[in-house]
C-alpha cells in the first residue's frame, strides 16, 4: 500500500514564532528516518536518517498565501495554511476530486484547496483530504483526545480512509507534528515515492536549537478503557481458535505501543504473533485481543 504524508499551513503575516499546537510553525525541524526495504513482520533492513525537513517562506496561490515545507537541501515538498484548527494544502489538478464531488458541484466549481486535517472534528464525523494518499480521500474520524508534549496540548486524532475495494486503512495523527510515518506529496499532487518498501517515518521533532521537543516514543498508546477482550454479537469483528474475523472488511493488528504488527482482509490468523495483548482494528470497531 502506498502511503503519502502531507503537512501544513501558513498565517498572514508569519509570525517568528507560531501560536501553541499550530500544526505549520517555523521554529520546528522534523526529522526522519528513511526505511528501506521493509519485510512482512514490519521488520526493517536498514535505515538511515532524513533530517532537517522545516517550513520556510511562503508562497501564493489561487489568491492564497501558504507555508512551503522543505527538505533539508531547502526544495518545496508541500504547500499549507492552517485557520484555526483546520489545515490546507492547494489543489493543483482537480481530476483528484473523487467522481461523487465532481457530479455534486461541477467540474468548473471544484475547490482549489482541500483539507490535510481538521482537528475540530469529532469522532464519527467525515471529512475530504489529502493527507494520506495521492487523490482526494473522504476520511472518518475514529478516535479524537489530548496529549501534552513539552508543555503544550496537542490534538490527537485517528482517521479511517477506504483504499481499493472497500480495504480500510487506520493512521494517527498528532497536531502540531502530523502522521507518524508515510510519504510526503509534493505541492502539485506528483507524490514523492520510490516504492513500497521505501518510505519515511518520524524520528524526532526539534527547535531551531536541535533541542528535542518530540520522539516517536512520544506517540499515544491505544486507550483500552472499555474494550473488551471478547465482542459482542453486534461487533462485526471476532477473535476465536487463533483468528480474527472481519468479513469483508479490513484488519489491522496493533502492539500495545501502537505498532502495526499484521494486517489483513476479511480474516487474520495470529499464530505468528508472539504471545501478548494486541488491539485489532476493522472498520470502525475495535477489540483487543490477548494471544497466548
Amino acid at each position: 500500500m502506498k502511503k503519502f504524508l502531507l503537512w501544513a499551513v501558513a498565517l498572514i503575516p508569519i509570525p517568528a514564532l507560531a501560536q501553541t499546537g499550530s500544526t505549520v510553525r517555523e521554529d520546528r525541524i522534523w526529522n526522519y528516518t528513511l526505511i528501506h526495504s521493509l519485510n512482512f513482520e514490519g521488520t526493517s533492513t536498514s535505515t538511515s536518517p532524513n533530517p532537517g525537513f522545516h517550513f520556510e517562506g511562503t508562497e501564493d496561490v489561487n489568491g492564497k498565501t501558504y507555508m512551503a515545507f522543505r527538505d533539508r537541501h531547502g526544495e518545496i515538498l508541500a504547500l499549507m495554511r492552517q485557520e484555526g484548527n483546520k489545515v490546507y494544502t492547494p489543489v493543483m489538478y482537480k481530476d483528484i476530486w473523487p467522481e461523487n464531488i465532481v457530479n455534486e458541484v461541477g467540474y468548473d466549481n471544484l475547490p482549489d484547496e482541500a483539507l490535510l486535517y481538521d482537528f475540530d472534528a469529532q469522532p464519527g464525523e467525515t471529512y475530504y483530504c489529502t493527507s494520506y494518499l495521492s487523490e482526494i480521500t473522504l476520511v472518518t474520524v475514529i478516535e479524537s483526545y489530548k496529549i501534552e508534549v513539552n508543555g503544550e496540548e496537542y490534538t490527537v486524532q485517528r482517521l479511517e480512509y477506504d483504499w481499493q475495494s472497500g480495504y480500510q486503512n487506520q493512521f494517527t495523527v498528532v497536531e502540531g507534528i502530523g502522521p507518524s510515518e508515510g510519504y510526503l506529496s509534493m505541492p502539485l499532487g506528483s507524490p514523492l515515492v520510490t516504492g513500497l518498501q521505501t518510505y519515511l517515518k518520524i524520528a524526532t521533532v526539534s527547535d531551531l536549537y536541535g533541542n528535542v521537543v518530540f520522539s516517536k516514543d512520544d506517540y499515544p498508546t491505544f486507550n483500552t478503557d472499555g474494550i473488551d477482550s471478547v465482542t459482542d454479537s453486534d461487533s462485526p469483528v471476532t477473535y476465536s481458535n487463533g483468528s480474527v474475523v472481519a468479513e469483508g472488511m479490513g484488519i489491522a493488528v496493533y502492539d500495545m505501543a501502537g505498532k502495526r504488527v499484521a494486517q489483513g482482509h476479511g480474516s487474520l490468523s495470529t499464530a505468528s504473533l508472539q504471545p501478548g495483548v494486541y488491539i485489532v482494528k476493522a472498520g470502525a470497531s475495535t477489540l483487543k485481543i490477548t494471544v497466548k
